[in-house]
């Protein structure tokens, strides 16, 4: 059975995404939301909060398939934690943190901490994401 993100996950993610409703410049162009994405977006652009919740959804879920295709058995915490990964890192980085389905769980959270630069240059930002990824993904959790 397929997963979804949690309350929790979607709280780590909302946290440090952001939301923005007027569209901004990052590292990939336009953003608008919670980072949202798209040929669309130009400067000066504004949506509402309700517009920004149904890209999140939209774009939540292409990294829910993305985790959902790995090979392994994550319990939600991991889970979570890994969809906040893609979601800021991309589907690639994900499958280079799982070495393409070979590494182990332990290996993968001793691998999280590891991306956290942008345009190779370390970011307190990223290290900060990568530490709460890191530490849900390490909890247990009952399911």
């Amino acid at each position: 059975m397929a997963r979804k993100i949690s309350a929790k996950g979607l709280q780590l993610l909302k946290q440090f995404e952001g939301c923005r409703l007027t569209a901004y410049w990052d590292v990939n162009g336009y953003s608008i939301g919670y980072g949202h994405h798209a040929k669309d977006i130009t400067k000066g652009m504004v949506i509402d909060q309700k517009a920004a919740d149904e890209f999140l959804k939209k774009d939540v879920a292409k990294f829910e398939k993305a985790v959902n295709a790995l090979k392994y058995d994550f319990n939600q915490n991991q889970f979570d934690a890994l969809v906040d990964f893609a979601y800021n890192c991309g589907a690639g980085n994900l499958l280079k943190l799982t070495a393409n389905n070979t590494r182990s769980i332990q290996q993968i959270s001793y691998k999280i901490p590891a991306y956290c630069k942008a345009g190779g240059v370390r970011l307190m930002g990223l290290v900060k994401r990568r530490n709460a990824e890191k530490a849900l993904f390490d909890t247990p959790c009952e399911d």
